[in-house]
């Protein structure tokens, strides 16, 4: 569910981020006529325009660093409470009398090991998200 939420924000981050580039470029190319015209400061200036397509990046990247520290966070509670569950499973053994310390310890050292693939997944899943917008948008050009 976060995943989806998250190719979302990364496809629309990359348009922002062309958009806000080819405007930026817009405005430093017109520089030059702005300066011969007396036209680089007032209510139009080219410092406003970069403060406000600035904004719009930093809050575009901000957008996406949410989703993407809540796919995280989602994906670091499960691992933990799946490692909680387990040292409880392993306490009630041990006040039962089933397992040794030694054994339950070995276990309980293990398990969070057994867990780091599904932190790694977020890891992962981010950065393919990130290339396949990449992705789609070099292949949108060149079929131009």
């Amino acid at each position: 569910l976060v995943g989806t939420l998250t190719k979302d924000r990364t496809e629309r981050k990359l348009r922002d981020t062309a958009r806000l580039t080819d405007q930026l470029l817009d405005v430093i190319t017109g520089l030059p006529t702005l300066v011969a015209h007396h036209r680089q400061r007032g209510a139009d200036s080219p410092q406003g325009e970069v403060e406000r397509l600035s904004l719009a990046q930093k809050n575009s990247t901000m957008a996406v660093l949410k989703i993407a520290f809540l796919s995280s966070f989602v994906l670091e509670f499960l691992a933990t409470l799946s490692v909680a569950l387990v040292a409880v499973n392993i306490g009630f053994r041990l006040l039962g009398g089933h397992i040794t310390l030694a054994a339950g310890l070995a276990v309980l050292i293990i398990v969070p090991e057994v867990y780091a693939p599904l932190r790694a997944v977020g890891t992962q899943f981010h950065s393919a998200q990130d290339g396949m917008a990449a992705w789609k948008a070099v292949d949108a050009e060149l079929s131009r």
